[in-house]
């Protein structure tokens, strides 16, 4: 409906339902942004799996320390790279974002 609301497209979007279903993979750029942080973390395999080779991964909310502890955990074993965005991204709640690249 927000997106609808500004005149935006929604023909593509599907529910988290379907993405856990019929896994799609090869995104550019995705924005892992869902749900609360204790929720997130658990879908962390799945969007990095949908990245594509040397793209790139937002994190949002990173400024919980449990939530960062966690996905650095989750992440250190992985192919990637991490990049702290919290001086483009840092909002004046203080919150901010990682962004994770493919290698």
């Amino acid at each position: 409906m927000y997106l609808r609301g500004q005149n935006l497209s929604d023909t593509r979007l599907i529910t988290l339902e379907q993405f856990l279903e019929e896994p799609i993979s090869g995104f550019d750029c995705v924005l892992h942004d869902l749900n609360f942080v204790e929720v997130r973390i658990n879908y962390l395999p799945q969007v990095l799996a949908a990245t594509a080779h040397a793209g790139v991964l937002i994190l949002d909310d990173v400024h919980k320390p449990d939530y960062l502890y966690q996905v650095l955990e989750k992440l250190k074993h992985e192919s990637v790279t991490v990049y702290n965005l919290k001086p483009a991204t840092r909002d004046s709640f203080n919150r901010f974002a990682l962004a994770v690249l493919k290698d």
